[in-house]
């Protein structure tokens, strides 16, 4: 179980920026699976958060510029 708290306990990791992802037609397959394999590239750990029509994507905010690098790299667009 994950447990996604403020309390920056002993074992918390932290903190992180949140790319978000979508809205995105339901018949779309693997765009998760792109940025994913860019970021694991570029050694970029990360932990997904996905609903019904969105994905986040948290990094370590020490490592966001180069996660928004790769992402570019992979062909993502990015809106402000």
């Amino acid at each position: 179980m994950t447990i996604i708290s403020p309390d920056p306990g002993p074992e918390a990791n932290g903190p992180y920026a949140c790319f978000t992802m979508g809205p995105f037609d339901l018949s779309l397959v693997g765009i998760l699976a792109r940025a994913s394999v860019a970021l694991a590239r570029a050694k970029i750990p990360i932990f997904v958060i996905s609903t019904y029509r969105y994905d986040h994507l948290l990094v370590p905010l020490d490592r966001q510029d180069e996660a928004v690098q790769a992402l570019i790299e992979e062909g993502f667009e990015r809106e402000d």
